[in-house]
């Protein structure tokens, strides 16, 4: 990473923790829990963890992490009316700060899928009483059940994208970031899209509806 966009970056995330405490630190037990899950990467960030991974797994590209900011996942929370009685599947839940969030300060239930084991072991670490955490490649399920799947895949190929589109369920409410399913399969609509933040820029962040099963 060029020093420019280095030093972005590293402004974004201050601001973005800074706010993330004034936002949601109120909540205790999430507040310790999100602590601790940044202390446990505080000498060795989760960008080179995966680095390392795909490196050694000899992956095409390697510089496929990225996660999700809570400012960001909280709007998505609202915009995509996510509740205490969903369940929601994150396929890609890097360290698992996006889980974490949803799990103890939304409230609802989710399955995280992450095949860096690493990433998995101290996510599972921390008991997190609502995260169930799959490690593993999740482009071998063949099905998914869930009320919600986040998907914040803006590094898979279009290959990937439309295999993973003829799997997901009819049932659930689906929310890519920067490109709809309307692009990939005709099974697809898009209920609404809104504008979401990320260290790299602003995008678009999209509700899609299977129709078609």
């Amino acid at each position: 990473m060029n020093p420019f966009l280095y030093s972005k970056t590293l402004l974004f995330e201050y601001r973005e923790q800074r706010a993330v405490a004034r936002r949601f630190y109120s909540n205790q037990r999430y507040r310790e829990l999100d602590q601790s899950l940044r202390k446990a990467y505080a000498w060795k960030n989760p960008y080179r963890i995966c680095k390392e991974y795909l490196r050694e797994a000899k992956a095409e590209e390697i510089h496929a992490y990225g996660e999700t900011p809570i400012t960001t996942m909280a709007r998505i929370a609202k915009e995509c009316a996510i509740g205490v009685r969903d369940l929601v599947v994150e396929l890609g839940a890097g360290r698992g700060r996006a889980a974490l969030f949803l799990a103890e300060y939304v409230g609802c239930a989710v399955k995280a899928y992450e095949q860096v084991p690493e990433f998995a072991h101290r996510l599972r670490n921390l008991k997190i009483e609502r995260v169930e955490v799959v490690q593993g490649d999740f482009f071998q399920e063949k099905s998914f059940e869930a009320d919600v799947i986040y998907l914040y895949g803006t590094m898979l190929s279009d290959r990937e994208i439309s295999h993973l589109a003829q799997h997901l369920p009819r049932s659930a409410k689906i929310i890519t970031v920067s490109y709809s399913l309307e692009d990939y399969s005709g099974d697809y609509r898009v209920i609404k899209s809104f504008p979401g933040r990320f260290p790299w820029g602003e995008t678009q962040v999209y509700l899609n509806e299977r129709f078609v099963k």
